[in-house]
């Protein structure tokens, strides 16, 4: 199992379960370019995708801003069709770029963690949960 980001709550594990069945623990804060790799060529391989909420590039500062107040069900994806010829003449601001880029940022740590999330549970770990489960 590995515990991308931090949990608001520390969580308690029942240290059998994970020597019995011969399973491991393991944290990151953030995955790393190998890393993300394998998890998009597992997703790939298995057909997994992931729900999304699709918006027009119009709507990037209030994406932005829902991101900043925890108003974030799915995934924000920006539908490129939205383009239009004075976006882009707006690219040219700096500040625009930058939120654009945070946001983009945040959504691909928010998409890391729903597809490691993903694997875990596809690689057999529901037994360590099941075990956890029951100990509290």
């Amino acid at each position: 199992m590995v515990v991308v980001g931090a949990p608001e709550k520390d969580a308690q594990l029942n240290a059998h379960s994970l020597i019995s069945s011969r399973r491991n623990l393991a944290g990151s804060l953030i995955g790393g370019i190998r890393e993300t790799q394998e998890m998009l060529d597992f997703c790939s391989k298995h057909n997994i995708a992931c729900d999304v909420e699709l918006i027009p590039i119009q709507k990037v500062n209030e994406a932005y801003e829902r991101i900043l107040n925890s108003d974030v069900r799915y995934r924000f994806v920006i539908d490129l069709n939205s383009l239009g010829k004075m976006w882009l003449e707006r690219l040219t601001n700096n500040n625009l770029v930058k939120r654009l880029g945070r946001l983009i940022l945040s959504i691909l740590n928010f998409f890391l963690i729903f597809i490691q999330g993903i694997i875990q549970s596809i690689n057999g770990f529901e037994d360590v949960w099941t075990d956890f489960d029951t100990t509290l």
